[in-house]
C-alpha cells in the first residue's frame, strides 16, 4: 500500500513524447471528417463530409516536427509544413489550461471553400491518440448577439485518421 501510495504521488511525467512517437510511427489514412454547428450549448447541424472522395488522404508526420497531407478536401495536392505538441493554448486572449494537447501545423492546403485554401489544422486538439487511431478537433468560435443573451457559435470539425 505504502509502495501504491509513493508511485501515485510522483508528478505526472511529459506526454508529448509518446504523443511524439505515436504521431510519427506511420501515415495516418483519412477514416470520416465530421463538422457540428453549435448555438450555445445546442447542436444545430450535423454533417459527415467527404463521403464520396476514392483516394487515400495521408498525413505524415516526421521526428524533424516536419509533416505532409496528401489529396487533401479529395484534391490533386501534397502540402506540407511544420507541426508541434503544446498543452497550453492561447485564443482570443484567453489561455487554455486544460488537460489537453493541442497539435499545431503551419500548412496552407487547397480547398473546396470560397476562399479556396485554408489552414485545417492551424490549432487543433488531440481528441484521441492510439496506435491504430488518431482524432484530431478543430473549433471555429464566434459570438452570436441575441438580445437580452449573448450566445456563441460553435463549428467542430472532426477528422478520424486511422494506421
Amino acid at each position: 500500500m505504502l509502495m501504491g501510495l509513493v508511485v501515485n504521488s510522483c508528478k505526472k511525467s511529459d506526454d508529448t513524447v509518446s504523443i511524439s512517437t505515436l504521431l510519427t510511427s506511420g501515415v495516418w489514412r483519412l477514416a470520416s471528417v465530421r463538422t457540428e454547428l453549435f448555438h450555445g450549448d445546442t447542436s444545430k447541424v450535423r454533417d459527415t463530409l467527404n463521403t464520396d472522395c476514392n483516394r487515400n488522404q495521408i498525413f505524415q508526420f516526421t521526428g524533424d516536427s516536419r509533416c505532409t497531407y496528401d489529396y487533401f478536401h479529395c484534391l490533386d495536392q501534397q502540402t506540407s509544413g511544420g507541426w508541434q505538441l503544446t498543452s497550453v493554448y492561447t485564443q482570443n486572449n484567453v489561455t487554455n489550461l486544460a488537460d489537453s494537447v493541442f497539435l499545431l501545423v503551419n500548412m496552407v492546403c487547397k480547398d473546396t471553400s470560397k476562399a479556396g485554401s485554408s489552414r485545417p489544422f492551424a490549432r487543433v486538439r488531440v481528441m484521441n491518440l492510439g496506435q491504430n487511431s488518431l482524432v484530431l478537433e478543430a473549433t471555429k468560435a464566434d459570438t452570436l448577439y441575441r438580445t437580452p443573451v449573448v450566445v456563441i457559435r460553435r463549428l467542430i470539425t472532426r477528422y478520424g485518421f486511422i494506421h
